[in-house]
């Protein structure tokens, strides 16, 4: 069985799928709004017939994307979190509090809500209330996961600590008790800071976490003809998923996509060693949660400035346009967490 260290790599892969799955995601939207503001673009009539198959193509994979993506990342965050042995309740509240709100605050009123303000989504009046609501995370926009994570890897260790106490060693009654609690939170009404939000995906987190200690190892033991073999028999299931072949599309489209994106990052950690080992990766890896953080914002100030300039009404600039959408903005999220990074890293030799 593989060390730890090669399972954070598989993980890795996991992270960076699920990343650029987001990325693309959040690269077709046109119209999006909340209480406070919002935004609605129109294709143009005479859009380029180039830029038009680039939507019809990313509209269907987008819509594959957003059928499991969310439950993907919080069952990653279970699965990362069975890696190493949980804190005590104390100790992880004062980490999580440092790497999930503290981000959620200071991205929000810094750097999320302004860029949002300049590409038009709020107006003056709306950003004061903007600003306001953020606090109840009502505009927390795609910032929402950072709260909605938290409570749930807090309620999720104060039920495992409790498990253990009780003495009951299997894991699967996590599984149980989370799915219950997520069933029942469904029908209820209202929602504080994204609690509801959190414990609407606290099963899929609870699965990733069962997943790392009773299931991965099995997958270790296969050769990597088995997982490709495995790998291709998810994706023709996934295909008869889109095709609403299959019954309960619904969960099956979150355990398929799932399934799916952690083989292919099994498959890519077993041939792609090499790469894991280059500065690229690396500064990949350190820059993943600022992809996460700043690329959204970003699509806004393209939307304005496409749309003035009308760039969808010619093919060279359409493409131009879906690459900003989707590479520019994640190289503009790495630059600003290079910065981010350099100034940390001067803060710390200072006060050494």
């Amino acid at each position: 069985m593989r060390n730890e260290r090669d399972r954070a790599i598989v993980y890795d892969w996991v992270r960076l799928l699920a990343t650029l799955m987001v990325v693309i995601g959040h690269s077709t939207y046109l119209s999006i709004s909340n209480g406070n503001g919002g935004v609605n673009y129109q294709l143009p009539l005479d859009t380029s017939i180039v830029y038009m198959n680039i939507v019809e193509i990313i509209g269907i994979l987008g819509g594959w994307i957003y059928g499991f993506h969310m439950p993907l990342f919080f069952a990653l965050s279970g699965a990362v979190l069975a890696i190493k042995p949980i804190p005590s309740i104390d100790d992880f509240i004062k980490s999580k509090i440092k790497k999930l709100l503290v981000p959620y605050v200071i991205c929000g009123c810094v750097f999320m809500l302004p860029i949002k303000y300049m590409g038009d989504f709020f107006d003056i009046n709306s950003i004061v209330s903007a600003y306001q609501m953020f606090w109840s995370g009502a505009t927390s926009g795609h910032l929402w996961f950072l709260p909605a994570l938290f409570w749930c890897m807090i309620i999720f260790v104060i039920v495992y600590k409790c498990k253990k106490r009780c003495k009951i060693e299997s894991l699967y009654i996590l599984l149980f008790i989370f799915g219950g609690i997520q069933i029942i939170v469904q029908n209820v009404q209202g929602d504080i800071f994204l609690l509801k939000t959190g414990l609407k995906y606290i099963f899929w987190f609870a699965l990733g976490y069962v997943f790392e200690i009773e299931g991965r190892k099995y997958i270790e033991l296969w050769s990597g003809k088995k997982v490709c073999i495995l790998f291709g028999l998810f994706t023709i299931f996934a295909m008869m998923l889109w095709k609403r072949i299959v019954i309960f599309s619904g969960p099956c489209i979150i355990v398929c996509g799932c399934v799916w994106t952690y083989l292919l990052a099994e498959l890519c950690s077993r041939k792609l060693i090499k790469i894991t080992r280059t500065r690229f990766w690396k500064l990949i890896m350190r820059n993943m949660f600022n992809i996460y953080l700043f690329h959204d914002p970003l699509n806004y100030i393209i939307l304005k400035y496409a749309f003035r300039s009308d760039m969808l009404s010619n093919p060279v600039t359409s493409i131009l346009y879906f690459i900003l959408r989707t590479l520019g903005v994640v190289v503009v999220s790495i630059f600003i967490g290079e910065i981010i990074n350099n100034i940390s890293s001067r803060k710390k030799r200072i006060r050494c």
